[in-house]
């Protein structure tokens, strides 16, 4: 907006990405999207529909030190299959 008092106008960001999991408790990625402003302030906003790129990286807190995300995940499965069903005779 080339307008010397700022304004606030209507937007729109979209866009993807691709993030790996090359640690046990951390994620990388890369996104790309593109900006849309509606109305009749499109034509000023510098960045109408020009791609932008941003770097992804997400760390897990919640997870135990020791413990992989594998196992947080299927101990879940685990229990529920324990569960299900009569239980054992003896």
């Amino acid at each position: 907006m080339n307008s010397s008092a700022p304004r606030q106008v209507t937007g729109l960001s979209y866009g993807g990405g691709l993030v790996l999991d090359p640690f046990q408790r951390t994620q990388l990625g890369i996104v790309v999207g593109w900006d849309m402003v509606s109305g009749g302030d499109s034509n000023l906003w510098p960045y109408q529909n020009r791609p932008w790129i941003s770097i992804a990286i997400n760390y897990s807190f919640l997870v135990p030190t020791g413990q992989a995300r594998e196992d947080v995940s299927t101990r879940g499965e685990a229990e529920s299959s324990h569960s299900a069903g009569p239980p054992p005779e003896r």
